[in-house]
């Protein structure tokens, strides 16, 4: 690893590449992005809340925030989304259709679940995990999404729309999720 200058003193809290460019989320609505990981230029993201999420898929960049979520094709013009909640978001995922039954989900704090075939229209979607437990982090990686949580929470789904718990072994907060080598970690 070499160290990089961000060019922010906020906590980074989300990063994501795509289409040659990568983009950075950070506290107070702070967004940047870079073309070589090195040299990163601010952008505006239009809010001043956190954001604790981005992802990138079919050619568009999403970012979450508190009750906000928003999209960009180039991670440098961005245009907020009408959301269904005043929720946090913490986590978004996104999958080329017909590969699920949504091509986005967005999970957050209260069992908040979102999802969306276009990025742009978002509905709320029943969730059956603990109702007082909240998402830190969706995952999407060969077929499968995942989210995990507060208090070891863990779940699966192949479409965005029906979870199921899983058991995780643990009771301590879970944040973070991948998949390789043919394996989920």
């Amino acid at each position: 690893w070499t160290a990089q200058t961000s060019g922010t003193g906020n906590n980074i809290i989300a990063i994501t590449y795509g289409n040659g460019v990568y983009v950075y989320g950070a506290t107070g609505g702070v967004l940047a992005t870079s073309t070589n990981g090195t040299t990163w230029t601010a952008q505006t993201s239009g809010v001043i809340t956190d954001i604790n999420s981005l992802t990138y898929n079919d050619g568009i960049f999403v970012y979450g925030s508190t009750g906000v979520l928003a999209t960009s094709t180039n991670g440098v013009t961005w245009t907020l989304q009408q959301t269904p909640t005043s929720n946090i978001i913490r986590s978004i995922a996104g999958s080329s259709l017909p590969t699920s039954l949504y091509g986005y989900v967005a999970v957050g704090d209260n069992n908040i679940t979102l999802s969306s075939t276009n990025a742009t229209n978002w509905v709320v979607r029943p969730n059956s995990v603990i109702p007082t437990a909240s998402i830190y982090t969706l995952f999407y990686g060969n077929g499968l999404y995942l989210y995990s949580g507060q208090f070891g929470l863990i779940g699966t789904s192949t479409n965005g729309t029906t979870w199921t718990n899983q058991t995780s072994g643990t009771t301590s907060s879970i944040y973070a999720l991948t998949y390789g080598n043919g394996l989920y970690v």
